[in-house]
């Protein structure tokens, strides 16, 4: 009775109470879920709709961003000009600029390389830079105990994780630090060629017949002895795992295009003559990797004098993995450089021109090879149809091959 009295004599009361919570309700600015979520959940975010674990140390970044020092925020780092001589000599014991390593921060801080593709399917990765569930490694036998000291593990590793029923990945995100080295510091610890024994146990294993293509490329590579592959071929059917005509044609299906089964033939090779002074040639004297191309030479068939216009549009020494590079033109003279061949065109881009027999440089060429018979150098400087000393002669030219340059890959 007591609460029925309560009711009729307040109930008016609570009616306005309702009423202005309510109204309250709807006058109050909107909270999104997700900001609610955030209260509730604490490192919850969402990208594109999809509820993912933030985990950023935010107390770390802001101690990373005021880390002071060579090469902090992922920027470029140099030595002071007095420090050159300190920086060779421990170059030529490490193969690497170890001088300038020991400035920078083992905690070196670097920007956020978060990448918008989180993953991406990769055919071949380098062989320790990896994760991976330790009982599938040990079910494809881990790493093959018969490859020696270094080579081919890459290969290996990613060929059975592919031909066995895995899935590999590249992932952006991931920051690893590797330094790799310019030239082996150490000789061969090895009385013979080990690296072409590695690769061969890889192809004898999981090649099938696609390793005819890589014997076509190193002969010599079939005179070595494998060992005993018995164990890695036992791993192969008791996992059993697909051919690699499976893996060319569904994992590296676009590899061939690159890097073609057959090497196609050259453009052109053989000696570069100066129509200027035809007893000259260009004349490689062995140089490598970042040493300047930059003389003339007593024309020889000795291999100094032995260059290619390779199917790929670059030129480089006979046999060589080094390419004619020119960084940049700004200077009237470009130097011409050897760098690694990549393949990509660009400032290796070459192309002969046999009606005027002038060698073209990039796309489109407005620049040409040129040399000073007074001082037997070679540089890069603007075309000029007549100017003799742009004039050069290779000893073998393919005719066709060359008519056809502007439709044959790759192309710019």
């Amino acid at each position: 009775m007591r609460l029925r009295r309560l009711w009729v004599r307040h109930r008016s009361k609570f009616f306005i109470g309702v009423f202005v919570a309510l109204f309250l309700i709807i006058i109050a600015p909107p909270k999104r879920i997700s900001n609610i979520l955030k209260k509730e959940e604490k490192g919850i975010v969402y990208v594109d709709g999809e509820r993912k674990k933030d985990y950023h140390d935010y107390d770390y970044l802001k101690l990373e961003a005021l880390q002071k020092g060579p090469g902090e925020g992922g920027l470029p780092a140099t030595l002071p000009p007095e420090l050159e001589k300190e920086k060779d000599e421990v170059y030529k014991v490490n193969g690497f600029n170890g001088r300038l390593s020991d400035d920078i921060a083992l905690n070196r801080s670097l920007k956020d390389i978060r990448h918008p593709k989180l993953t991406d399917r990769s055919p071949v990765m380098a062989g320790g830079l990896f994760a991976i569930s330790s009982k599938f490694f040990w079910e494809l036998g881990g790493y093959d105990p018969g490859l020696d000291i270094w080579g081919g593990e890459q290969y290996e590793l990613s060929f059975k994780v592919w031909q066995c029923h895995g899935v590999m990945y590249d992932a952006p995100c991931s920051r690893i630090g590797h330094i790799y080295r310019k030239f082996a510091p150490f000789p061969n610890p090895r009385t013979d060629n080990f690296l072409a024994r590695n690769y061969r146990r890889v192809a004898e294993v999981w090649m099938d017949e696609y390793k005819k293509y890589l014997y076509m490329r190193q002969p010599g590579w079939l005179e070595t002895d494998t060992g005993d592959i018995s164990e890695q071929l036992a791993v192969r059917e008791r996992n059993k795992c697909k051919p690699f005509k499976w893996f060319m044609e569904n994992v590296a299906f676009d590899l061939a295009k690159s890097y073609p089964l057959i090497e196609p033939p050259d453009y052109c090779n053989g000696t570069i003559q100066s129509l200027a002074d035809p007893k000259l040639c260009v004349d490689s004297k062995f140089k490598g990797q970042f040493d300047r191309l930059d003389s003339l030479g007593e024309c020889s068939q000795s291999s100094q004098f032995q260059f290619q216009l390779s199917a790929y549009k670059d030129i480089r020494p006979l046999k060589s993995h080094n390419c004619w590079d020119v960084p940049d033109l700004k200077d009237k003279h470009a130097p011409v450089l050897l760098f690694g061949c990549h393949k990509g065109l660009g400032n290796q881009m070459w192309k002969y021109d046999m009606m005027n027999q002038m060698i073209l440089f990039g796309h489109p060429p407005s620049h040409c090879l040129d040399s000073s018979i007074t001082t037997r150098e070679v540089f890069v400087t603007m075309c000029d149809m007549n100017s003799p000393t742009q004039k050069w002669k290779w000893s073998y030219v393919n005719a066709d091959r060359l008519r056809n340059y502007d439709s044959l890959d790759p192309k710019p």
